[in-house]
């Protein structure tokens, strides 16, 4: 990914810029990373997009794969329930707000968005349900 402004790089993948002053932008827009039916081990692969959809239709194991390994990195998911009552299994390195995995909606077709950061390259991944329960 690179910011363009005018035409010109400002920012690319080398993350090597130091200083950069009054960047303004009329839009923004993240590549979509859509898994669609989870499967008993989906692998959230954070070099295929920042936003993740997908339906949770087996109990699950999430795997996280490929942050880049400096600075801030972050992706949300997009999880709808496909299939009743399923557990999931996060990564053991997600740290979640007070130590306890979030509940999640459990209702056939609702979903929940989940948000994920890191700031050393994956080693420990912060999550929480950020909007829980859509129709």
């Amino acid at each position: 990914m690179a910011i363009k402004i005018s035409g010109t790089t400002v920012i690319d993948d080398s993350r090597n810029i130091v200083n950069v002053v009054g960047i303004g932008a009329t839009y923004y827009r993240e590549t979509v990373n859509n898994l669609g039916n989870t499967g008993a081990t989906p692998n959230i692969n954070y070099a295929s997009g920042g936003f993740v959809v997908a339906t949770l239709d087996q109990t699950a194991t999430f795997t996280f794969s490929n942050p880049p390994n400096d600075g801030f990195y972050s992706f949300a998911l997009q999880l709808t329930n496909g299939a009743g009552s399923l557990s999931i299994t996060w990564p053991g390195v997600v740290k979640w707000p007070g130590g306890v995995q979030p509940v999640r909606t459990e209702t056939i077709n609702r979903t929940d968005i989940y948000s994920f950061y890191t700031v050393d390259g994956g080693t420990n991944w912060y999550g929480a349900i950020s909007q829980y329960d859509y129709n």
